[in-house]
C-alpha cells in the first residue's frame, strides 16, 4: 500500500508540472495566433494585448498540484 501511495504522489507531481508546461506554452501561442489572424483579416490594429489570456488559475493549480504531491511523498518517507 505504501508504494502505491508513492506513485500517486508522483503522479500528482507530474500532473502539476504538465499543468504549469502547457498553460505557459498556450500562453506564448495564443498571442501568435491571435497576429497571424490579424494579418489575414488585414483589420485596423493589433495589440498584443488584445490575445493575452489569464491562466492564472492554472498556474495555482499546477502548484499545488507539485506541492501536494511533495508533502504526501515527504510524509510516507519517514
Amino acid at each position: 500500500m505504501k508504494h502505491l501511495q508513492v506513485i500517486f504522489s508522483l503522479l500528482f507531481i507530474m500532473l502539476g508540472i504538465v499543468i504549469i508546461t502547457i498553460s505557459k506554452m498556450i500562453e506564448e501561442v495564443i498571442p501568435k495566433l491571435g497576429y497571424a489572424a490579424f494579418q489575414s483579416a488585414a483589420a485596423d490594429s493589433y495589440t498584443p494585448s488584445d490575445y493575452q489570456v489569464n491562466l492564472e488559475l492554472n498556474y495555482w493549480i499546477g502548484a499545488i498540484c507539485i506541492l501536494g504531491g511533495v508533502i504526501c511523498l515527504l510524509a510516507r518517507m519517514n
